[in-house]
Parts: C-alpha cells; structure tokens; sequence
C-alpha cells in the first residue's frame, strides 16, 4: 500500500492511500483537501493502483509540479516522487516508507 505525505503550512500530515481516485482541491468535492492559495475546488485527480498514482489535472488550472516541473498532461507518479499543488507538497511513498526513485548509498566495507 502507498501512503501520502502532505506538508502545507507548517504542518504535516501522513495517511494511507487506498485503490482508486482520490480528488484533490479546496472545495467539498475534494477528497484531499488543501488550503493553499492557487489550488482550484478540484484542481486534479490521483488514480491509485498498484502502489503507482495516476495524476489527471483538471481543465484551467495552474499545473502541479512534478519532481519540479510543471505537469503537461496525464502522468504516473511512483513511489517517491514529489507532487506540488500551490503551496502544499505532496509525496508519494511506499508503506514500509521507502522511496525507490532514491537511490541508496552503497555499504561502506569494514575496515582491514
């Protein structure tokens, strides 16, 4: 299962993202609310399957960014990746915690 992190104002709050499509906004239609300025009633929608987020932005607003760049159109989102709506970021990881688009260090070898 994956899980969503969200840090808006100073805060953070973490939760578990089951199958399907969450919307994400400001308004009552959202499922994920979001207080930041710049964010629509509805502004996208995230299809969950597998562990990998499916974003779908809505007509007329302002694109998320994604991994730091604007997002054009439809695009997956796997674990780890960072998404930013307004002013609220939000990152998608793997239950256990675990970013795999993070590469990990190799162990250092004990000294001989």
């Amino acid at each position: 299962m994956t899980r969503f992190i969200v840090e808006e104002g100073g805060k953070r709050r973490a939760f578990k993202a089951s199958e399907g499509v969450i919307t994400i906004g400001s308004g009552e239609k959202a499922m994920l609310k979001l207080a930041s300025p710049g964010v629509a009633e509805v502004h996208a929608e995230l299809e969950m399957m597998d562990g990998v987020g499916r974003l779908r932005l809505k007509p007329g607003v302002v694109p998320p960014q994604v991994g730091g760049k604007p997002a054009e159109s439809e695009q997956l989102l796997a674990p780890g990746t960072a998404l930013k709506i307004g002013d609220a970021s939000i990152r998608l990881e793997s239950e256990d915690g675990a970013a795999p688009s993070a590469p990990q260090a190799p162990a250092t070898p004990p000294a001989k």
